[in-house]
């Protein structure tokens, strides 16, 4: 929460950078994979992004199959589980920069997650950034993949699960 805003990362408009991996807790997701892992379930933070805090925390469970996350610090704990000896395939969803940023603010307004003018901000922010993040992505060891063909390796994993 930004109780001391100096210590968090800024963007470029002067707004606290929460896609920042250092406004994230990564121990706390890397402990809770590793519990869901050996015992099956663990607890998670509900978060507000309109408040930017948390709500409250719930339980996961795990089906005793393949484990599917997304989220933007992926890219930060691939290594730290792969060196644990996970097995973790990294997809990124491969889509036009303009199809994502207008889904994005589309969703984010609908959902009152922030004011407008901070989303067509951060809206902007994130379009320009788009072909950069999907090679750092891929330099991360991420492959790129097109929507449509990555539903589809989905669909087959959660059949091979059951």
């Amino acid at each position: 929460e930004d109780g001391r805003p100096e210590e968090f990362p800024r963007t470029g408009y002067g707004e606290i950078d929460w896609d920042h991996p250092d406004t994230w807790n990564m121990q706390a997701a890397l402990n809770a994979v590793g519990e869901l892992l050996v015992q099956g379930h663990t607890m998670v933070p509900n978060y507000s992004i309109a408040t930017s805090s948390y709500t409250g925390h719930r339980e996961v469970h795990g089906t005793g199959g393949p484990i599917i996350a997304e989220g933007i610090f992926l890219s930060e704990v691939l290594e730290p589980l792969r060196a644990k000896g996970i097995n973790v395939q990294a997809y990124y969803v491969d889509e036009p920069a303009l199809l994502t940023s207008i889904r994005r603010f589309i969703r984010d307004v609908s959902q009152r997650r922030k004011p407008v003018l901070f989303l067509f901000k951060r809206g902007y922010a994130l379009f320009r950034a788009h072909g950069a993040d999907r090679e750092t992505y891929r330099a991360k060891g991420f492959t790129i993949m097109p929507k449509a063909q990555l539903k589809k390796l989905l669909a087959q994993l959660a059949e091979t699960s059951r």
